[in-house]
């Protein structure tokens, strides 16, 4: 007896599609809100994809990949902050 359960085929994604989600998630846009957007169906992906182009970073001839990494949560972090501070400026300022 066949089994009715066809196999779902992986989807390939050229590298100059992996370079712009990977640009545009290091510019601050989450893995979720990449993944809706280019219709991806595991947001793992990106950041594997993250991984393997920040391990592929010349060591010593440019910034590393290590360094990038906290700085890009260093600068997140702020970023969150920030829109905190305006949120609580904006309700105050209509209150």
């Amino acid at each position: 007896m066949k089994s009715t359960k066809s196999r779902q085929t992986r989807r390939k994604y050229d590298e100059n599609f992996k370079a712009e989600v990977v640009r545009r998630h290091l510019e601050g846009e989450s893995g979720p809100e990449l993944a809706d957007h280019f219709g991806i169906s595991l947001t793992a992906l990106i950041y594997r994809w993250e991984e393997q182009a920040l391990a592929e970073l010349p060591v010593g001839g440019c910034i590393s990949a290590t360094r990038l990494e906290a700085e890009v949560r260093d600068l997140r972090r702020h970023l969150k902050r920030v829109e905190q501070e305006r949120d609580v400026l904006i309700s105050v300022k209509h209150f």
